[in-house]
């Protein structure tokens, strides 16, 4: 939502709020960022728990691992960010982002600071915020693929030895008589996972990447991040 943006912000639809708002809601904004993090994890879940068959006490453990990193990262991160006046309208809500917009920074800007808040903010939306969700995107992905495998690799082998009596006679079943039903359905979830993961994330990454190598805003991924990023309950 655009309210909690300070009165009087540019180019941004009916701003209702304060900086403190604004601070407010840009702190839970990039807490968000332990939810990609925890995907990463459950997808790693799945895969030591199918395919290399850990037991319950050593999950125990990855998951305390887990909690950790993915909400240990938000918080300093979000902490980090809050001191250091990171947290400004972005134009869509409050965010990792320089005040005004279109200032520079010290680093582009030969060390002269030339915002008033969120001085680099690009620097730390990237380190804090998107290379975070990256990580995490190509972590579940690899996670899910290996999981595929090992499924699909033990079910072939044991289609390989399982026999049927036909008429009396003793058949082999092979992979042409009977689909591999249950890796294809692990299949099938996977996808489905990953697709929710990428549709939300990945559309603000390509957009912030544009932005940030070319200076300007890309209306129809910023129009599609609008409507999905909002969206991640639903998917």
């Amino acid at each position: 939502s655009t309210w909690p943006i300070p009165r009087g912000a540019r180019f941004v639809y009916d701003p209702k709020g304060t900086q403190a708002t604004c601070s407010a809601q840009g702190f839970f904004m990039q807490f968000a960022v332990a939810t990609p993090l925890y995907n990463m994890f459950l997808s790693l879940y799945y895969l030591l728990s199918i395919r290399y068959r850990w037991r319950e006490s050593d999950l125990k453990k990855l998951e305390w691992v887990a909690h950790l990193i993915s909400i240990g990262f938000a918080v300093v991160t979000s902490f980090v960010l809050l001191i250091l006046k990171q947290y400004n309208s972005s134009l869509l809500w409050c965010g990792i982002a320089s005040k005004p917009i279109n200032c520079k920074g010290s680093y582009r800007n030969n060390g002269i600071n030339d915002c008033e808040r969120g001085n680099n903010a690009w620097i730390f939306r990237f380190a804090f915020y998107y290379v975070p969700i990256w990580v995490a995107l190509i972590g579940a992905t690899f996670a899910m693929f290996m999981t595929h495998q090992g499924v699909n690799m033990r079910e072939k082998a044991s289609l390989k030895w399982a026999t049927t009596l036909v008429d009396g006679n003793r058949r082999t079943l092979t992979r042409n008589i009977r689909r591999l039903r249950h890796s294809q359905s692990v299949k099938a979830q996977a996808i489905w996972y990953l697709m929710a993961f990428f549709i939300s994330f990945l559309p603000g990454s390509l957009a912030q990447w544009f932005r940030a190598s070319n200076g300007k805003l890309f209306y129809g991924g910023f129009l599609f991040v609008a409507i999905v990023s909002p969206m991640q309950g639903f998917f």
